[in-house]
C-alpha cells in the first residue's frame, strides 16, 4: 500500500503531514541503517562485571564509571532493600520496581531543589553533582560527580581522615565551612554518616561534600516543605557528627567546638 493511499484515511490535513513527515524520517534512517549494515541504537550497558566497587553503602555499591575518570555510578545491591520479617513490605517491594527506587526520588528532588536555588545562593552545591542514570550489567545505576582526592585518586571521607589520627585545626575548620553551607542552602539530610562526607581536593580550598543520605525520607516531606524543620533534622545530625569526633555541638554558632 502506497503512503499516499493510507493518508486517505486520516481525516485531518495537519494529521496527514504530521504521518507524511514521520514516514520520510523512518525511511532516512531505513535507509541510513542499510547503508551503514549496523543499527543506530547501540546497547547503552555499561559493563561493570570486571570493576571492583571503591564504596558501600547500606543498600548501594559504588563503582568507578569505565572511561569517565570523573564519574562514578551508584549501584542497588540485588535484594538489599529486602527485611526479614516483614514479608509484606518485601512482596510490594517485589511487586513494584518504583517502590525499590524510591530513593532515587528523593535524592534527585533534594538535587532539583538545590540546582534551582543555585541562580541566586551561588557557589557549589554542599552534596555531589548527580549526572542521570545509566543501565549496568548490575542493574540501574545513578551517575553522580566522583569526589576527588589531591592526586586525583579516591577521596577521603570524614570517617576515614578521623580513623587516621586526630582531627586537625584545618580539617574543623572544613568540616564547619561544610555546616555552615548545609544551613546556608537549606539542606534537607537524612543521614550524614561520616563515610558519607567525602574531602574534595581538587579546588584551590579543599571541600567537604555529601555524596549520599540526601532527600527526606519521610512519607511526609515535612523538612521539604519547611524549611525551620530542616534546620532542625540539621541540628540533630550535627550533635551525632560531634559525638563522633569527640567534640561538642554548638547549636546558636552553629559549629562543632572541641571540648
Amino acid at each position: 500500500m502506497r503512503i499516499a493511499e493510507l493518508c486517505h484515511d486520516i481525516p485531518s490535513k495537519l494529521f496527514q503531514q504530521i504521518f507524511l513527515a514521520t514516514m520520510a524520517t523512518l525511511a532516512v534512517l531505513i535507509i541510513k541503517i542499510t547503508k551503514d549494515k549496523q543499527p543506530l541504537i547501540i546497547s547503552d550497558v555499561i559493563d561493570l562485571s570486571e570493576v571492583k566497587p571503591v564504596g558501600s553503602g547500606t543498600y548501594r555499591d559504588v563503582y568507578p564509571m569505565p572511561e569517565h575518570p570523573t564519574l562514578m555510578l551508584k549501584v542497588l545491591r540485588k535484594n538489599s532493600v529486602l527485611r526479614p520479617g516483614r514479608p509484606i513490605r518485601n512482596f510490594l517491594k517485589n511487586r513494584n520496581k518504583r517502590q525499590v527506587y524510591n530513593f532515587m526520588y528523593r535524592e534527585y528532588r533534594c538535587y532539583l531543589d538545590l540546582k534551582i536555588k543555585q541562580d541566586t545562593i551561588g557557589g557549589s552545591l554542599p552534596i555531589a553533582e548527580m549526572v542521570g542514570l545509566r543501565q549496568t550489567s548490575l542493574g540501574l545505576a545513578m551517575v553522580t560527580e566522583r569526589i576527588r582526592g589531591k592526586d586525583g585518586g579516591n577521596a577521603k571521607s570524614l570517617g576515614q581522615i578521623k580513623n587516621d589520627g586526630e582531627i586537625a585545626n584545618k580539617v574543623l575548620g572544613q568540616i564547619n565551612h561544610f555546616i555552615a553551607e548545609a544551613f546556608r542552602w537549606g539542606l534537607v539530610a537524612n543521614d550524614t554518616n561520616p563515610e558519607n562526607l567525602m574531602l574534595d581536593e581538587t579546588l584551590p580550598f579543599a571541600r567537604f561534600v555529601l555524596v549520599d543520605g540526601f532527600g527526606d525520607a519521610n512519607p511526609i516531606p515535612y523538612a521539604t516543605w519547611f524549611p525551620s524543620q530542616a534546620d532542625k533534622k540539621l541540628n540533630r545530625r550535627f550533635v551525632t557528627m560531634a559525638k563522633f569526633l569527640d567534640m561538642t555541638w554548638d547549636e546558636k554558632a552553629r559549629k562543632i567546638l572541641r571540648g
